[in-house]
């Protein structure tokens, strides 16, 4: 929860643990912000570790939250996202543009994001980050979730081949331009939503499906070689995506915090 430093002097028992949720924005919304955070200059350890904290806070929703707590890192209030608002407006696309630069921004005011750069071990990135930008009440941190959700999408940012791009930046204090990228500089509309992969998969397989047409046309081979191109294209992609998921699904309740 960012900014949450004080521990309340009689605190409440932590609530029943919730079950990892299941909801589309576990699987799929990661994709994009991992997409927005490389293009902005964070290492692959580092957007690991970022979005291992938001798993933790939001499970990765930009509609997390209410007027007390709110979006994909929990800003408490949710009034301190800066400079975009509002963040909560029920459509998680607009949500999500307007998240994206505020966690930026967010970062430039509390992380040493050269230092966050420089950490080698996704893990270690999640400890790091949740001591700098989230700053959570200790009782209800949560760091072991924080830690795995970071690896498995670290794992994950790897088998895609997503590499770094740009340079770390966001809006300055005041509303000047920060360092690096601005916080315009990618579409959401070349990261958004990637389902599962199965579209690609699917348009892989007609692929395959129009040599197979050519094949009946010509020769048994080609047939052979047709049907190969279905199979391949109806498993292209989905190994890292399914890895992700197998992993995510394993990980430790997220604990409210």
């Amino acid at each position: 929860m960012a900014d949450k430093t004080t521990a309340p002097a009689a605190p409440a028992a932590p609530a029943a643990p919730a079950a990892v949720a299941t909801s589309p924005y576990q699987v799929n919304d990661w994709v994009p912000v991992a997409k927005y955070l490389l293009a902005h200059g964070y290492s692959q350890q580092a957007t690991a570790g970022i979005l291992g904290n938001m798993y933790q806070e939001s499970t990765i929703s930009p509609e997390a939250g209410g007027p007390g707590n709110a979006g994909l890192i929990q800003w408490t209030p949710g009034s301190k996202a800066w400079p975009n608002q509002p963040i909560l407006t029920g459509n998680a696309r607009k949500d999500l543009a307007a998240q994206l630069p505020d966690v930026l921004a967010w970062n430039k005011a509390t992380t040493d994001v050269a230092h966050l750069n420089q950490i080698t071990d996704p893990a270690a990135a999640a400890l790091y980050y949740m001591n700098t930008a989230e700053r959570p009440n200790p009782a209800y941190a949560n760091a072991p979730t924080r830690e795995a959700a970071a690896t498995a999408l670290f794992n994950a940012i790897v088998a895609n081949n997503w590499s770094t791009s740009g340079s770390p930046g966001g809006p300055g204090p005041g509303g000047g331009p920060g360092g690096g990228s601005p916080s315009t500089g990618i579409s959401l509309d070349a990261v958004w939503y990637e389902p599962w992969t199965w579209g690609s998969s699917v348009a892989a397989a007609v692929e395959g499906l129009g040599g197979v047409l050519v094949g009946l046309a010509i020769t048994i081979p080609i047939v052979a070689a047709g049907a190969a191109l279905i199979v391949l294209g109806l498993y292209k992609g989905s190994g890292a995506q399914k890895a992700v998921q197998d992993t995510m699904s394993s990980l430790p309740p997220v604990v409210p915090a």
